[in-house]
């Protein structure tokens, strides 16, 4: 039997030790791959503990509610909305009531003013003259609007602030000046005389007092002479002329132009520093006598007109 030979036998030792070397080189290459992979694991954990304990010290914002509309959550909204509203309009309000009233006060601070100005007392040649100056274009009065016309009157605000301020000045100024029982001729009363001339200034258009003479003729009394301006409007014959039917007259006499004679005694008491008498004289047959042209129609006019002796209108003497 033939022997091996030194290469042969070399092939078959390598051949013999691969298998084994294999298996090392496996186990080997699988150990080192689970502890690299055990390792990238317990990174991972602790990594996302880091994370976790991380954002629990941070505040989260809540997430969003998403509320759907339904019927009676639109229906709760416009009360609020409307609530909200009323609201903001009843302070507006409010507000513009105390500014009004603010107003209506300046013109009686302003009379108290004007009395400590002058020593507490008032002179009845001033009395006099602030009276003609106050009234010389009557008083305001509200006089029938149509319904466009009411409303630009209620929308101007400014206008009516300043409308009632000059009321509240003149009234304040007769309660100041006069005593509330002042003798007028046949009535008496500081609101008999505001509403005398609310009378006048409705009945007529265009009213103008117009100052002539000045005399004081003694210390308690003084005597004015004027011209009553005025012009015949649809009021005068419903206020001062009802019982006048004739179309004739009525056409002659609207819209003209009449100069009423007019003179007023002042009476002082020196007690009181006001005014104890107010006595008014007109005479509307000189006026109306250039507008007809005779007598006969002037009687007809002033007959049974609503004018008193004392220069009253809307009441009638008879």
């Amino acid at each position: 039997m033939q022997l091996p030979t030194l290469s042969m036998a070399i092939q078959q030792r390598s051949i013999t030790a691969d298998p084994a070397q294999a298996e090392w080189c496996l186990d080997s290459h699988y150990n080192s791959s689970s502890r690299s992979d055990d390792a990238l694991a317990v990174a991972a954990v602790r990594a996302s503990k880091h994370l976790r304990d991380r954002d629990t010290d941070q505040p989260q914002p809540k997430p969003k509610r998403i509320r759907v509309k339904t019927q009676r959550r639109r229906e709760q909204c416009r009360a609020n909305q409307a609530r909200y509203r009323q609201k903001q309009i009843d302070l507006v309000k409010k507000v513009e009531e105390t500014v009004q009233k603010l107003r209506a006060d300046i013109p009686i601070l302003e009379l108290q003013r004007n009395t400590l100005r002058h020593g507490g007392q008032q002179d009845v040649w001033n009395v006099v003259v602030e009276y003609f100056r106050l009234f010389r274009f009557g008083v305001l009065v509200d006089l029938p609007r149509t319904g466009k016309q009411r409303e630009a009157h209620t929308t101007n605000d400014s206008g009516n602030n300043i409308d009632n301020a000059e009321k509240k000045q003149q009234l304040a100024f007769l309660h100041s000046s006069m005593m509330e029982d002042v003798n007028l001729g046949e009535r008496s009363g500081v609101e008999a005389l505001m509403h005398q001339w609310r009378l006048y200034s409705s009945s007529f258009q265009n009213l103008c007092l117009q100052l002539r003479h000045i005399q004081r003729t003694t210390d308690r009394f003084v005597s004015v002479t004027a011209t009553l301006n005025v012009t015949v409007s649809e009021s005068t014959f419903e206020n001062v002329f009802p019982h006048l039917k004739d179309k004739f007259l009525r056409s002659k006499l609207l819209g003209q132009h009449l100069q009423v004679p007019y003179s007023v005694c002042f009476e002082w008491d020196a007690a009181s520093w006001r005014l104890s008498r107010v006595e008014t004289t007109t005479n509307f047959t000189t006026p109306l006598l250039l507008v007809l042209g005779n007598l006969l129609d002037v009687s007809s006019v002033l007959t049974r007109a609503l004018i008193t002796r004392d220069g009253a209108v809307g009441i009638n003497d008879m």
